[in-house]
């Protein structure tokens, strides 16, 4: 199951730092459909590709679970009043995509995003048709995934087009984490992509869970 987040100003949302040149093209630019268009989400429910819960609900227990186990606390030494102060601010302050992308995101990942294998603003054009193939091409704001380095090259020649995102060299394959961010203006917009890019992500994991079936 791929994680897809969505985050608008009106929320406290996580955030991530964003290259000057990729936060120009925010925007995915592209003659095909895509999910600032009428209609994207009936394109994606006619290829079986449901709003939350629109299908049968999963078994939320283990998340449950998961997220009432206390976790420790954020120690001054870590996180001080002048942070939390900056980090209030900019929260108040962040009114478009560009302010969330620059000011907030950075704050909340801080330093333990070089842990992951993350990509910004990638377009997804290596990976077989989601539906028909009449509509654009995934861009995820932030996604995770696998090292194409330490991935299994028999895995990735036979699955190639379902875990490999990307032709640019060295992104993450096997996309299994998503964050979109949003303004009040695109916020729909913003739940359509999240909703395309997480069965994106679902797929890809599928396929490994049956690679060799």
């Amino acid at each position: 199951m791929a994680a897809t987040h969505t985050f608008s100003p009106s929320i406290a949302p996580p955030s991530f730092a964003l290259a000057s040149s990729q936060a120009n093209n925010l925007v995915q630019s592209s003659s095909k459909p895509s999910p600032f268009d009428m209609n994207f989400g009936t394109h994606l429910a006619d290829f079986h590709i449901h709003r939350f819960y629109a299908t049968p609900a999963p078994n939320l227990e283990e998340l449950k679970a998961a997220v009432a186990v206390p976790r420790p606390p954020l120690s001054l030494s870590e996180f001080s009043e002048s942070d939390f102060k900056a980090f209030s601010n900019s929260v108040r302050d962040a009114g478009t995509l560009r302010e969330i992308l620059y000011d907030v995101i950075p704050m909340l990942t801080g330093s333990e995003v070089s842990h992951y294998v993350t990509a910004q603003d990638v377009v997804f054009n290596n990976l077989r048709p989601l539906t028909d193939g009449c509509i654009a091409a995934a861009r995820p704001h932030l996604y995770d995934g696998a090292s194409p380095v330490t991935d299994h090259k028999a895995i990735r020649d036979q699955l190639g087009d379902m875990i490999v995102p990307s032709t640019a060299e060295g992104t993450p394959v096997v996309p299994n984490f998503f964050l979109e961010v949003a303004d009040h203006a695109n916020v729909e917009a913003a739940r359509l992509q999240a909703r395309f890019h997480g069965a994106i992500g679902a797929r890809a994991m599928h396929s490994l869970q049956n690679f060799g079936k």
